[in-house]
Protein backbone atom coordinates (compact mmCIF):
# COMPACT_ATOMS: atom_id res chain seq x y z
CA UNK A 1 0.00 0.00 0.00
CA UNK A 2 1.15 3.42 -0.86
CA UNK A 3 1.53 5.40 2.29
CA UNK A 4 3.02 8.80 0.64
CA UNK A 5 0.74 11.75 -0.18
CA UNK A 6 3.26 12.21 -2.97
CA UNK A 7 3.16 8.92 -4.54
CA UNK A 8 -0.62 8.61 -4.06
CA UNK A 9 -1.36 11.65 -6.02
CA UNK A 10 0.91 10.39 -9.02
CA UNK A 11 -0.05 7.11 -9.03
CA UNK A 12 -3.88 8.10 -9.10
CA UNK A 13 -2.77 10.62 -12.01
CA UNK A 14 -0.78 8.53 -13.92
CA UNK A 15 -3.07 5.70 -13.69
CA UNK A 16 -6.08 7.72 -15.03
CA UNK A 17 -3.94 9.44 -17.73
CA UNK A 18 -3.01 5.87 -18.69
CA UNK A 19 -6.30 4.37 -18.40
CA UNK A 20 -7.66 7.22 -20.83
CA UNK A 21 -4.67 6.14 -23.60
CA UNK A 22 -5.36 2.71 -23.27
CA UNK A 23 -9.31 2.84 -23.67
CA UNK A 24 -7.87 5.16 -26.76
CA UNK A 25 -5.81 2.70 -28.03
CA UNK A 26 -8.30 -0.27 -28.07
CA UNK A 27 -11.28 2.25 -29.14
CA UNK A 28 -8.94 3.14 -32.31
CA UNK A 29 -7.65 -0.46 -32.73
CA UNK A 30 -11.33 -2.07 -32.78
CA UNK A 31 -12.34 0.50 -34.99
CA UNK A 32 -9.41 -0.17 -37.39
CA UNK A 33 -10.47 -3.99 -37.65
CA UNK A 34 -14.04 -3.46 -38.10
CA UNK A 35 -13.03 -1.18 -41.00
CA UNK A 36 -11.54 -4.72 -42.66
CA UNK A 37 -7.78 -5.40 -43.20
CA UNK A 38 -6.61 -1.40 -42.93
CA UNK A 39 -3.07 -2.41 -42.48
CA UNK A 40 -3.39 -3.01 -46.03
CA UNK A 41 -5.03 0.35 -47.38
CA UNK A 42 -2.19 1.42 -49.54
CA UNK A 43 -1.72 -1.69 -51.22
CA UNK A 44 -5.47 -2.40 -51.59
CA UNK A 45 -5.31 1.85 -53.39
CA UNK A 46 -2.61 0.50 -55.51
CA UNK A 47 -4.41 -2.71 -56.93
CA UNK A 48 -7.58 -1.19 -57.30
CA UNK A 49 -5.52 0.98 -59.67
CA UNK A 50 -3.83 -2.08 -61.40
CA UNK A 51 -6.66 -4.24 -61.72
CA UNK A 52 -8.76 -1.17 -63.29
CA UNK A 53 -5.86 -1.39 -66.04
CA UNK A 54 -5.65 -5.08 -66.18
CA UNK A 55 -9.20 -5.46 -66.93
CA UNK A 56 -9.87 -2.92 -69.87
CA UNK A 57 -6.46 -3.59 -71.37
CA UNK A 58 -5.94 -7.24 -71.86
CA UNK A 59 -3.50 -6.67 -74.68
CA UNK A 60 -1.18 -4.95 -71.86
CA UNK A 61 -2.06 -6.98 -69.01
CA UNK A 62 1.71 -9.44 -69.31
CA UNK A 63 3.26 -5.60 -69.34
CA UNK A 64 1.42 -4.56 -66.43
CA UNK A 65 2.67 -7.46 -64.30
CA UNK A 66 5.87 -7.24 -65.41
CA UNK A 67 5.98 -3.04 -64.45
CA UNK A 68 4.12 -3.88 -61.68
CA UNK A 69 7.02 -6.01 -60.45
CA UNK A 70 9.84 -3.93 -61.17
CA UNK A 71 8.25 -1.60 -59.26
CA UNK A 72 8.57 -3.86 -56.44
CA UNK A 73 4.90 -4.83 -56.22
CA UNK A 74 4.34 -8.77 -57.75
CA UNK A 75 1.29 -10.09 -58.52
CA UNK A 76 -0.09 -12.83 -59.04
CA UNK A 77 -3.28 -14.15 -61.46
CA UNK A 78 -5.21 -16.28 -59.13
CA UNK A 79 -8.46 -18.17 -60.84
CA UNK A 80 -11.71 -17.18 -59.83
CA UNK A 81 -12.23 -21.12 -58.98
CA UNK A 82 -9.55 -21.29 -56.64
CA UNK A 83 -10.63 -18.25 -54.68
CA UNK A 84 -14.28 -20.05 -54.40
CA UNK A 85 -13.06 -22.93 -53.36
CA UNK A 86 -10.87 -21.36 -50.85
CA UNK A 87 -13.57 -19.31 -49.52
CA UNK A 88 -16.45 -21.72 -49.25
CA UNK A 89 -18.31 -23.14 -45.80
CA UNK A 90 -15.98 -26.35 -46.36
CA UNK A 91 -12.52 -25.31 -48.17
CA UNK A 92 -9.86 -27.72 -49.27
CA UNK A 93 -7.05 -28.94 -47.14
CA UNK A 94 -4.51 -27.04 -49.47
CA UNK A 95 -6.42 -23.64 -49.70
CA UNK A 96 -4.34 -22.52 -46.18
CA UNK A 97 -1.04 -22.54 -47.68
CA UNK A 98 -2.00 -21.76 -51.18
CA UNK A 99 -4.26 -18.32 -50.74
CA UNK A 100 -3.84 -16.46 -47.77
CA UNK A 101 -0.49 -15.58 -48.34
CA UNK A 102 -1.92 -13.55 -51.37
CA UNK A 103 -3.54 -10.46 -49.43
CA UNK A 104 -4.93 -8.36 -50.36
CA UNK A 105 -6.70 -9.95 -53.25
CA UNK A 106 -8.99 -8.31 -55.88
CA UNK A 107 -11.01 -9.11 -58.74
CA UNK A 108 -9.98 -8.06 -62.07
CA UNK A 109 -11.88 -9.83 -64.37
CA UNK A 110 -14.90 -12.39 -64.18
CA UNK A 111 -12.74 -15.08 -64.07
CA UNK A 112 -9.39 -13.73 -62.52
CA UNK A 113 -8.22 -12.02 -58.72
CA UNK A 114 -5.34 -10.03 -58.85
CA UNK A 115 -2.95 -11.28 -55.52
CA UNK A 116 0.00 -9.47 -53.80
CA UNK A 117 2.59 -12.18 -53.45
CA UNK A 118 4.85 -9.35 -51.93
CA UNK A 119 5.01 -5.80 -52.34
CA UNK A 120 7.37 -2.67 -51.23
CA UNK A 121 8.38 -1.15 -48.39
CA UNK A 122 5.52 1.09 -47.34
CA UNK A 123 5.85 4.94 -45.41
CA UNK A 124 6.68 5.27 -41.59
CA UNK A 125 3.61 3.44 -40.51
CA UNK A 126 2.64 1.27 -43.15
CA UNK A 127 1.13 -2.00 -42.17
CA UNK A 128 3.87 -4.36 -44.28
CA UNK A 129 3.68 -7.89 -43.15
CA UNK A 130 7.19 -6.77 -40.94
CA UNK A 131 5.03 -3.80 -39.47
CA UNK A 132 4.48 -3.98 -35.60
CA UNK A 133 1.16 -5.69 -34.57
CA UNK A 134 -1.09 -4.39 -31.44
CA UNK A 135 1.29 -5.63 -28.75
CA UNK A 136 4.09 -3.67 -30.36
CA UNK A 137 1.97 -0.52 -30.64
CA UNK A 138 0.66 -1.08 -27.32
CA UNK A 139 4.55 -1.39 -26.03
CA UNK A 140 5.26 1.85 -27.65
CA UNK A 141 2.27 3.56 -26.10
CA UNK A 142 3.47 2.63 -22.98
CA UNK A 143 7.17 4.02 -23.75
CA UNK A 144 6.23 7.33 -25.34
CA UNK A 145 3.13 8.22 -23.42
CA UNK A 146 3.14 5.88 -19.87
CA UNK A 147 6.55 6.77 -18.97
CA UNK A 148 6.52 10.50 -19.38
CA UNK A 149 3.14 10.88 -17.75
CA UNK A 150 4.68 8.99 -14.86
CA UNK A 151 7.66 11.30 -14.47
CA UNK A 152 4.75 14.52 -14.98
CA UNK A 153 2.76 13.30 -12.10
CA UNK A 154 5.49 12.46 -10.19
CA UNK A 155 6.95 16.13 -10.83
CA UNK A 156 3.43 17.79 -10.44
CA UNK A 157 2.57 15.36 -6.92
CA UNK A 158 6.27 16.45 -5.91
CA UNK A 159 5.36 20.49 -5.90
CA UNK A 160 1.89 19.85 -4.20
CA UNK A 161 3.09 18.29 -1.60
CA UNK A 162 6.73 19.99 -0.79
CA UNK A 163 4.77 22.49 1.39
CA UNK A 164 3.47 19.43 3.68
CA UNK A 165 6.97 18.52 3.78
CA UNK A 166 8.50 21.57 4.79
CA UNK A 167 5.76 21.97 7.61
CA UNK A 168 6.36 18.54 9.10
CA UNK A 169 9.93 19.23 8.86
CA UNK A 170 9.47 22.42 10.62
CA UNK A 171 6.71 21.10 13.50
CA UNK A 172 10.03 18.74 13.96
CA UNK A 173 12.44 21.43 15.19
CA UNK A 174 9.72 23.36 17.25
CA UNK A 175 10.91 23.68 21.10
CA UNK A 176 8.10 24.99 22.97
CA UNK A 177 10.58 25.92 25.77
CA UNK A 178 12.48 28.84 23.23
CA UNK A 179 11.06 31.42 21.23
CA UNK A 180 10.42 29.90 17.88
CA UNK A 181 9.77 31.78 15.09
CA UNK A 182 6.10 30.87 13.19
CA UNK A 183 5.59 28.49 10.44
CA UNK A 184 5.75 29.09 7.03
CA UNK A 185 2.50 29.40 5.64
CA UNK A 186 1.92 28.57 2.16
CA UNK A 187 0.84 25.98 -0.19
CA UNK A 188 -2.76 24.87 -0.54
CA UNK A 189 -5.93 25.56 1.35
CA UNK A 190 -5.76 22.87 3.22
CA UNK A 191 -2.10 22.75 4.10
CA UNK A 192 -2.18 26.94 4.75
CA UNK A 193 -5.19 25.88 7.38
CA UNK A 194 -3.08 23.44 9.16
CA UNK A 195 0.61 25.63 9.15
CA UNK A 196 -2.03 28.52 10.66
CA UNK A 197 -3.17 26.09 13.06
CA UNK A 198 0.49 24.90 14.32
CA UNK A 199 1.04 28.47 14.65
CA UNK A 200 -1.73 29.13 17.11
CA UNK A 201 -0.84 25.81 19.09
CA UNK A 202 3.00 26.92 18.87
CA UNK A 203 2.20 30.18 20.50
CA UNK A 204 -0.21 28.86 23.34
CA UNK A 205 2.27 25.84 24.25
CA UNK A 206 5.32 28.86 24.16
CA UNK A 207 2.91 31.35 26.43
CA UNK A 208 2.34 28.52 29.05
CA UNK A 209 6.17 27.37 29.31
CA UNK A 210 6.78 30.63 29.75
CA UNK A 211 4.34 31.61 32.30
CA UNK A 212 5.29 28.35 33.66
CA UNK A 213 9.20 29.05 34.07
CA UNK A 214 8.48 32.60 35.23
CA UNK A 215 6.47 30.98 38.53
CA UNK A 216 9.39 28.80 39.29
CA UNK A 217 11.31 31.57 39.15
CA UNK A 218 9.17 34.05 41.39
CA UNK A 219 8.68 30.86 43.83
CA UNK A 220 12.64 29.97 43.92
CA UNK A 221 13.36 33.68 44.61
CA UNK A 222 10.66 34.40 46.95
CA UNK A 223 12.19 31.42 48.66
CA UNK A 224 15.53 32.76 49.39
CA UNK A 225 14.41 35.19 52.53
CA UNK A 226 12.74 32.83 54.40
CA UNK A 227 15.14 30.44 54.02
CA UNK A 228 18.15 33.28 55.37
CA UNK A 229 15.57 33.50 58.56
CA UNK A 230 15.75 29.79 59.11
CA UNK A 231 19.47 29.53 59.19
CA UNK A 232 20.02 32.36 61.03
CA UNK A 233 17.10 31.31 63.62
CA UNK A 234 19.03 27.56 63.05
CA UNK A 235 22.19 29.09 64.29
CA UNK A 236 20.59 30.32 67.53
CA UNK A 237 19.76 26.46 68.37
CA UNK A 238 21.80 25.35 71.61
CA UNK A 239 21.53 21.61 70.76
CA UNK A 240 24.96 20.95 68.36
CA UNK A 241 23.26 17.69 66.15
CA UNK A 242 20.04 19.52 66.07
CA UNK A 243 21.35 22.33 65.01
CA UNK A 244 23.82 20.57 61.90
CA UNK A 245 21.36 19.13 60.89
CA UNK A 246 18.79 22.53 60.24
CA UNK A 247 21.99 23.93 58.76
CA UNK A 248 22.09 21.04 56.49
CA UNK A 249 18.61 20.91 55.62
CA UNK A 250 18.48 24.64 55.37
CA UNK A 251 21.56 24.30 52.97
CA UNK A 252 20.18 21.50 50.75
CA UNK A 253 17.00 23.41 49.85
CA UNK A 254 19.64 27.16 49.08
CA UNK A 255 21.28 24.60 46.36
CA UNK A 256 17.64 23.23 45.37
CA UNK A 257 16.99 27.23 44.49
CA UNK A 258 20.03 28.37 42.99
CA UNK A 259 20.29 24.86 40.74
CA UNK A 260 16.88 25.55 39.42
CA UNK A 261 17.29 29.47 39.07
CA UNK A 262 20.85 28.23 37.21
CA UNK A 263 18.45 26.55 34.88
CA UNK A 264 15.48 29.02 33.96
CA UNK A 265 18.38 31.68 33.22
CA UNK A 266 20.28 29.16 31.16
CA UNK A 267 17.06 28.81 28.81
CA UNK A 268 15.73 32.18 29.08
CA UNK A 269 19.10 34.65 29.24
CA UNK A 270 20.87 34.99 26.20
CA UNK A 271 24.76 34.30 26.28
CA UNK A 272 27.55 37.54 26.57
CA UNK A 273 29.68 35.93 23.95
CA UNK A 274 33.43 36.46 23.66
CA UNK A 275 36.67 35.09 22.76
CA UNK A 276 37.88 32.45 25.54
CA UNK A 277 40.83 30.60 25.78
CA UNK A 278 39.73 26.96 26.68
CA UNK A 279 42.65 25.68 27.88
CA UNK A 280 43.15 28.60 30.29
CA UNK A 281 39.31 28.32 31.17
CA UNK A 282 39.41 24.51 32.21
CA UNK A 283 43.03 25.18 34.18
CA UNK A 284 40.60 27.90 36.29
CA UNK A 285 37.89 25.93 36.83
CA UNK A 286 39.64 22.97 38.19
CA UNK A 287 41.77 25.23 40.52
CA UNK A 288 38.63 26.82 41.87
CA UNK A 289 37.17 22.68 42.30
CA UNK A 290 40.07 21.36 43.81
CA UNK A 291 39.96 24.56 46.78
CA UNK A 292 36.27 24.00 47.21
CA UNK A 293 37.12 20.08 48.48
CA UNK A 294 36.14 18.66 44.65
CA UNK A 295 38.83 16.04 43.59
CA UNK A 296 39.59 17.39 39.63
CA UNK A 297 42.41 15.35 37.64
CA UNK A 298 43.44 17.36 34.35
CA UNK A 299 43.99 15.26 31.40
CA UNK A 300 45.01 16.55 28.17
CA UNK A 301 43.99 20.06 27.17
CA UNK A 302 45.00 21.21 23.46
CA UNK A 303 45.18 25.00 23.14
CA UNK A 304 42.09 25.94 21.56
CA UNK A 305 40.18 29.26 21.75
CA UNK A 306 36.43 29.13 21.02
CA UNK A 307 33.60 32.08 20.75
CA UNK A 308 30.90 31.74 23.96
CA UNK A 309 29.94 32.90 27.32
CA UNK A 310 32.58 31.65 29.59
CA UNK A 311 30.08 32.37 32.82
CA UNK A 312 27.74 29.81 31.09
CA UNK A 313 30.26 27.49 29.94
CA UNK A 314 32.11 27.35 33.47
CA UNK A 315 28.70 26.88 35.20
CA UNK A 316 28.25 24.17 32.48
CA UNK A 317 31.43 22.12 33.38
CA UNK A 318 31.49 22.82 37.24
CA UNK A 319 27.98 21.19 37.24
CA UNK A 320 29.37 18.09 35.51
CA UNK A 321 32.27 17.99 37.88
CA UNK A 322 30.22 18.31 40.43
CA UNK A 323 28.20 15.49 39.43
CA UNK A 324 31.22 13.51 38.75
CA UNK A 325 32.81 13.77 42.28
CA UNK A 326 29.15 12.87 43.84
CA UNK A 327 29.19 9.69 41.82
CA UNK A 328 32.53 8.88 41.04
CA UNK A 329 35.10 9.90 43.75
CA UNK A 330 35.78 12.99 41.49
CA UNK A 331 36.44 13.39 37.53
CA UNK A 332 39.26 13.85 34.93
CA UNK A 333 38.97 16.69 32.95
CA UNK A 334 40.00 17.15 29.28
CA UNK A 335 40.24 18.97 26.03
CA UNK A 336 40.71 18.26 21.86
CA UNK A 337 39.83 19.17 19.08
CA UNK A 338 37.51 16.97 16.86
CA UNK A 339 35.87 17.37 13.50
CA UNK A 340 36.11 21.23 13.65
CA UNK A 341 34.78 21.64 17.34
CA UNK A 342 35.97 21.49 20.51
CA UNK A 343 35.17 18.84 22.67
CA UNK A 344 35.27 19.21 26.59
CA UNK A 345 35.26 15.56 28.28
CA UNK A 346 34.69 15.25 32.05
CA UNK A 347 34.81 11.22 32.62
CA UNK A 348 34.67 9.60 36.32
CA UNK A 349 34.45 5.73 37.18
CA UNK A 350 31.26 5.85 39.17
CA UNK A 351 28.71 3.26 37.85
CA UNK A 352 27.26 5.02 35.52
CA UNK A 353 23.76 5.37 33.69
CA UNK A 354 21.63 3.04 31.76
CA UNK A 355 20.79 3.22 28.01
CA UNK A 356 17.37 4.43 29.47
CA UNK A 357 18.38 6.79 31.87
CA UNK A 358 20.49 8.36 28.89
CA UNK A 359 17.38 9.18 26.95
CA UNK A 360 15.93 11.33 30.29
CA UNK A 361 19.18 12.18 31.77
CA UNK A 362 18.08 15.81 30.18
CA UNK A 363 15.04 16.05 31.47
CA UNK A 364 15.24 18.40 34.57
CA UNK A 365 14.04 16.39 38.24
CA UNK A 366 15.20 13.16 36.69
CA UNK A 367 16.24 10.73 38.79
CA UNK A 368 16.24 7.26 37.65
CA UNK A 369 19.47 4.93 38.15
CA UNK A 370 19.58 4.53 41.90
CA UNK A 371 22.86 3.99 41.57
CA UNK A 372 23.95 7.60 40.69
CA UNK A 373 20.73 9.33 42.59
CA UNK A 374 21.77 8.69 46.24
CA UNK A 375 22.26 12.74 46.44
CA UNK A 376 21.59 15.68 43.68
CA UNK A 377 18.15 17.14 42.78
CA UNK A 378 18.21 15.60 38.90
CA UNK A 379 18.93 19.49 38.02
CA UNK A 380 22.52 19.49 37.36
CA UNK A 381 22.51 17.47 33.33
CA UNK A 382 19.10 19.91 32.66
CA UNK A 383 21.33 23.07 33.18
CA UNK A 384 24.43 21.56 31.07
CA UNK A 385 21.86 20.66 28.09
CA UNK A 386 20.37 24.05 28.18
CA UNK A 387 23.58 25.75 28.24
CA UNK A 388 25.33 24.09 25.59
CA UNK A 389 22.03 24.49 23.50
CA UNK A 390 22.23 28.42 24.32
CA UNK A 391 25.73 28.56 23.01
CA UNK A 392 24.69 26.58 20.15
CA UNK A 393 26.75 23.30 21.32
CA UNK A 394 25.84 20.29 22.53
CA UNK A 395 26.30 17.44 25.14
CA UNK A 396 26.73 13.93 24.54
CA UNK A 397 26.67 10.68 27.40
CA UNK A 398 28.54 7.35 26.35
CA UNK A 399 29.84 4.70 28.97
CA UNK A 400 33.82 5.30 30.33
CA UNK A 401 36.02 2.48 30.63
CA UNK A 402 35.98 0.09 32.39
CA UNK A 403 33.23 1.65 34.06
CA UNK A 404 31.25 5.15 34.86
CA UNK A 405 30.15 7.95 32.45
CA UNK A 406 31.98 10.45 29.99
CA UNK A 407 30.28 13.80 29.34
CA UNK A 408 31.30 15.35 26.69
CA UNK A 409 30.38 19.00 25.28
CA UNK A 410 30.99 20.17 21.43
CA UNK A 411 31.28 23.42 20.82
CA UNK A 412 31.70 24.70 17.51
CA UNK A 413 35.15 26.85 17.32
Amino acid sequence: MIRSTQRQVAALVAASVFAAFLLHFFFVLFTMRSMGEPEHFHDRTALQIVAALYRDNPALRPDLLRQSAAAGMVLREIPDSLVRACTAPSPKPDCANSLPQFMPRLRATDSVWLGIESRPPGPPGHGTRGSRGPRGQLAALIALVGLPTLALSLWASRGVTAPLRRLTEQAERVDPETTVAPLRVEGTTEIRLLAEAFNRLILRLTQYAAEQRRTLAAISHDLRTPLTRLRLRADLVAEPTVRDKLLRDVGAMQTLIDRALALLEARDAGPQLTRVDLAALLQTIADDMEDAGVVVTLGALAPLSATCDPRMLTSAIENLLQNAANHGGGGTLSLREEGGAAVIEVTDSGPGLSAEDRDHAFEPWYRGDTARAGSGNGLGLAIVHAVMTSLGGRILLSDASPSGLTARLVLPL
